[in-house]
């Protein structure tokens, strides 16, 4: 008898789950759209506390009839968000970020206006005038603060949920049926533990989700490992070449999410036309404002508690903003910024403290407010300050430059207020087809080849574009890790064991696990990179070339029919270099490698094709020889004297110059003769120097 009441809500819950479920043909879209409950429950709450309404035995059992009408009303926004969103997902196609946010903009209206009718419908309801008898307003309070809080709420913590829940599903399926039946199975026997150590319903109620999905989350570890071994070992076919489609980096750039909430801030943009509003548009927005202004004109007469006379006064105060803003732009009024300005940072902010200040009677509230709306003001002007270059944040001079800067950089970082990080362009629009043999990427310091060869191997993901191999996107692949053999420019090596056992090692870590195939293959890897005769040497040993090999035949284990390579060289001597290009240049007979780096002479001879890499953009891709006929009848020689070298130097793109007896051998480029100089056959750094300075796009 005592628990029938809560069988009959379970009942009642389960049947309403059910019947959602097959509407929408889902087991996670119920459980979204109930989420709006709790949130619906809790706004009712704060409006009771809020109003001074207690639950007595006359006014408690109305404020349940609340409850239960506010129920039907919150679910019914909910099912609107998720039935749009369900819509522009299954019949036309759209992602799930941009189906959230479009199916949030056109269903904002109908949520908005579904809610504001039905409170202004309770409103007369929940006030009180003294009567005797009034006993609807614990019902009209209970949905009127429930409503608000849901309608907000609805949408955006639906959002949220609903891409939580579709990522965890997808975080499911990658687990796999198997592993999410171990997890469970195990979860049970843990929280078993709990209750019996514990004997208490809440800390077992607590422990369910933390215990499962920390065991999900191990299953999924495992199953991660167990997918990069597969691809290790797996056989992808042969390999000809890797076309790269658009390839484009942005560090800083927003996320999917983001860039999606931007498309409608663009399209705002472009329906105002950039400075002024359509009158259209303005109108419409401008005459809904007047009765709102009404209505909060006459609650201003009826609430006495300070909370609310508060919470009136900043509405009021945004209102006002809103109806100077739009009767400037209705009648074309281009009044001063500087007045603009001034009344909208003086004028209402300061007829709203002196309203609080009359109103409420309270010294301390005044203060906080006021002080609080002078730091958002110093935020912004600080901000402003470094945004248009007036303050350089890395070179703050005098005695509290520190401290300066400390400020700055506080304002700066605010979340809202301040300024957002920096995009930086790593790539734009790479258009690549890479084939089998040696293919060489230039380019100096910053221009993108880092970011590129770790697109390549899947290091990082690109903001747009494809890296495509025999047909299939390699981005969007699960097994085609094996086929990738990558050096990184700066790689660990353990020096304290001997490069036999750290191949071994690796091997092992690779997959190998039977112990002769293991061995075997690393006493090969060991000597196709000559290093057969030093395996039992410790790695720290080496010289810097040594460890470079190492590091190749680390890449080389799992067999792969891509090896890419950034900036090997740097570093090493020019006999180590020479030696390490050979390897290179042998393997690349029967592989595709690239082979990244900024100096010209490790391309020279070694690459059958290369490109030019500058400033994330590819300026030229070909031939080494054709590369050259860029700069013929370019280059040019002279001795001239010192006198006339410091004009040269002022005047022309110097190359190279030496300091002979007669006078100064200057090498530099040019597009015509110039006083005696002869010209001179170009190599391949003349014409790398002649692509970054001039810039060429020939293939």
């Amino acid at each position: 008898e005592e628990t029938i009441y809560y069988w009959m809500m379970g009942i009642a819950a389960l049947l309403i789950y059910m019947i959602l479920a097959s509407l929408f043909e889902s087991f996670s879209a119920p459980l979204i759209i109930l989420c709006t409950l709790p949130t619906a429950i809790i706004g009712s709450c704060w409006a009771l506390v809020l109003s001074d309404t207690g639950l007595t035995q006359q006014e408690g059992p109305m404020a349940l009839l609340g409850f239960i009408v506010l129920l039907g009303i919150a679910v019914n926004n909910g099912i609107m968000l998720i039935d749009a969103i369900n819509t522009l997902r299954s019949e036309h196609g759209f992602r799930r970020e941009r189906a959230v946010l479009t199916a949030g903009r056109s269903r904002v209206r109908p949520i908005l206006m579904t809610s504001a009718t039905t409170l202004l419908g309770v409103m007369p309801l929940a006030l009180k005038f003294g009567g005797d008898y009034e006993i609807w307003p614990p019902f009209a309070i209970t949905v009127f603060g429930g409503l608000t809080v849901s309608m907000v709420s609805t949408l955006i913590f639906i959002p949220v949920v609903y891409m939580g829940l579709d990522q965890v599903k997808e975080w499911l399926v990658q687990i796999g049926t198997v592993g999410i039946i171990l997890a469970s199975l195990i979860t049970i026997g843990c929280v078993y533990g709990v209750d019996t150590f514990y004997q208490s319903l809440l800390w077992t109620t607590l422990s369910v989700l933390p215990i499962w999905f920390a065991w999900l989350t191990f299953f999924w570890i495992l199953g991660r490992i167990r997918q990069s071994r597969e691809s290790a070992k797996q056989h992808f076919g042969e390999v000809t070449a890797i076309q790269l489609r658009n390839l484009t980096k942005i560090y800083g750039a927003p996320g999917k999410f983001k860039q999606e909430w931007l498309r409608f801030q663009r399209r705002d943009e472009r329906v105002t036309d950039g400075t002024w509003a359509s009158t259209p548009t303005v109108r419409d927005t401008f005459w809904w404002k007047l009765p709102l202004l009404g209505l909060i004109g006459y609650l201003h007469t009826y609430f006495e508690d300070a909370v609310w006379i508060y919470l009136l006064g900043l509405i009021t105060w945004a209102i006002m903003g809103k109806l100077v803003s739009d009767i400037l732009l209705l009648t074309r009024l281009r009044i001063t910024s500087i007045w603009v300005r001034r009344l909208g940072i003086w004028v209402l902010p300061l007829a709203f403290l002196a309203f609080v200040h009359l109103r409420l009677k309270l010294l301390s509230v005044t203060l906080a407010t006021l002080s609080f709306y002078l730091l958002i003001n110093l935020v912004k002007l600080l901000v402003n300050r470094v945004r248009v270059g007036k303050v350089d944040l890395e070179n703050l001079e005098g005695r509290l430059s520190g401290a300066k800067g400390l400020v700055y950089r506080s304002a700066v970082g605010v979340p809202l207020l301040g300024l957002p990080k920096p995009e930086f362009r790593a790539l734009g629009g790479v258009d690549l087809e890479i084939e089998r043999g040696m293919f060489g990427l230039l380019g100096p310091n910053g221009a993108g080849k880092t970011t590129m060869m770790r697109i390549i191997c899947q290091v990082l993901m690109p903001s747009y574009g494809s890296v495509v191999v025999n047909g299939r996107n390699m981005l969007h692949e699960k097994g085609l890790q094996g086929v990738i053999g990558y050096l990184p420019q700066h790689f660990g090596l353990y020096d304290h064991m001997s490069a036999f056992d750290y191949l071994e090692y690796r091997a092992l870590l690779e997959g190998f696990n039977d112990g002769a195939q293991r061995r075997h293959r690393v006493s090969e890897c060991l000597e196709q990179v000559n290093l057969d005769d030093r395996k039992d040497d410790l790695i720290g040993s080496f010289s810097g070339g040594m460890k470079q090999r190492v590091g190749i035949a680390q890449t080389l284990l799992h067999l792969p029919q891509i090896i890419v390579v950034d900036e090997p060289t740097a570093g090493l001597d020019p006999l180590e270099r020479i030696r390490f290009r050979n390897l290179l240049a042998r393997f690349s007979q029967d592989h595709i490698v690239i082979f990244s780096t900024h100096i010209v002479e490790d391309i020279s001879g070694s690459c059958n094709k290369l490109a030019v890499l500058n400033n994330g953009q590819v300026i030229y891709t070909g031939q080494p020889q054709d590369m050259l006929n860029l700069a013929k009848g370019r280059v040019w020689e002279a001795v001239v004297s010192e006198e006339m070298f410091d004009k040269m130097e002022v005047d022309l793109e110097m190359i190279t110059h030496v300091r002979t007896p007669g006078g100064i051998r200057a090498r530099f480029l040019s597009q015509s003769a110039v006083a005696n100089a002869l010209p001179s056959e170009p190599n391949l750094e003349d014409a790398y120097l002649y692509l970054l300075r001039h810039g060429s796009l020939s293939c």
